[in-house]
């Protein structure tokens, strides 16, 4: 049923977007000189490129207000992507990367952390709402400004980005998908389960960001939840997040299983946590169980990936594999580097983990 009606709303969507473009062509029309074919030309002319060029700003503007009303709220960024472009942060500087646009279901996404555990629930609603909140001021702004003025080149350059600005503004208002901010802001005010989940993520993230390390935090920020079905994104990152714990309170068996837990859920991760999850996979069998055949797998599975991107995360890997192959060369080569990575981590309560994991392996 939930389904069906969000095809029929998606539907009325694109109707709506389709009468929106009708309008603007009409309005171009009627207030173009009489008989001018000239003009009509160029008029023509920018209505297409400007629609074109709309397909672009739209979503640009949509992720700078994430990224505005998350700098509000005292949050920083992680990343942020545009269709096949993607700037990251590393460090205090900037790096921008091409990426398959095809992989994911929205033409944009931007990623934040917070700095502090306070008022978490309030930080991730202004968040998810910083999209929305832009395009509705870009939308009111421009229909004040073609009506009042009503002139054809204004309707022909800035009424036609208003259509497609409608239409994404009513797609990301709908509860339907978990990629959409309606989804997000309708969850955090029913306690969603799953965005109950996410708050508490975001909490223990804002708690590393102060300095704490996973398991000088309350366990019920790990435990004392909702529980989520296994292809729920945020159920992934709080079984992640339950291991981390767990190794870094010296429990292995439990941290053991709780990362094997998410083998099952390969399948359903977003490319950026499948890359993370395997990795600690990698670690995990390498050498905290050193099972010579599963981490053979894994391995083999990210083996491209450590190639282009050096990491904490692909380093400790790549030393845990070396160590089960009894390769001290490699290992000698390479913790070294990790030992940089692990003091540069951005939070302060995953740099003392970080640190915690090196010396294990330097001791290995």
């Amino acid at each position: 049923m939930k389904n069906t009606l969000a095809k029929i709303l998606q539907i009325l969507l694109y109707f709506i977007i389709f009468a929106g473009m009708v309008g603007v062509f009409y309005a171009c029309y009627t207030l173009a000189p009489n008989g001018d074919v000239g003009q009509m030309v160029l008029l023509f002319v920018l209505l297409a490129v400007f629609f074109l060029l709309s397909l672009v700003f739209i979503p640009v503007l949509h992720e700078v207000g994430h990224l505005v009303l998350g700098k509000l709220c005292g949050m920083k960024l992680i990343s942020v992507r545009l269709f096949a472009w993607e700037i990251i942060r590393e460090g205090e500087r900037l790096t921008c990367e091409l990426v398959n646009p095809f992989t994911a279901s929205t033409a944009g996404e931007c990623r934040m952390y917070p700095t502090d555990r306070e008022g978490m629930q309030k930080k991730y609603l202004c968040f998810a709402l910083g999209g929305l909140l832009f395009q509705l001021a870009y939308l009111a702004l421009a229909l004040a400004v073609v009506f009042i003025c009503n002139n054809a080149y204004l309707w022909a350059t800035l009424g036609i980005t208003l259509p497609y600005c409608a239409y994404l503004l009513l797609v990301n208002l709908l509860p339907f998908s978990s990629d959409y901010d309606g989804s997000i802001v309708y969850g955090l005010c029913t306690k969603d389960p799953s965005q109950t989940v996410a708050v508490n993520i975001l909490t223990i993230e804002g708690c590393l960001a102060e300095g704490y390390t996973p398991s000088e935090m309350d366990q019920g920020l790990y435990f004392d939840l909702p529980q989520l079905p296994e292809d729920d994104p945020n159920f992934s990152l709080l079984q992640y997040y339950r291991y981390v714990y767990y190794l870094d309170k010296g429990e292995l068996n439990d941290a053991v299983k709780s990362l094997t837990r998410l083998e099952s859920c390969l399948e359903y991760l977003p490319d950026e946590y499948w890359l993370s999850i395997s990795l600690e996979l990698t670690f995990v069998y390498a050498f905290l169980i050193q099972d010579k055949e599963r981490a053979e797998h894994y391995h083999a599975s990210i083996e491209h990936f450590i190639e282009d991107a050096v990491t904490a995360e692909t380093l400790r890997s790549e030393i845990a594999y070396a160590f089960l192959s009894n390769n001290r060369a490699r290992m000698d080569e390479l913790l070294p580097v990790l030992k940089e990575y692990a003091q540069n981590q951005p939070l302060q309560g995953i740099k003392k983990f970080e640190e915690k994991l090196y010396v294990m392996l330097q001791n290995a």
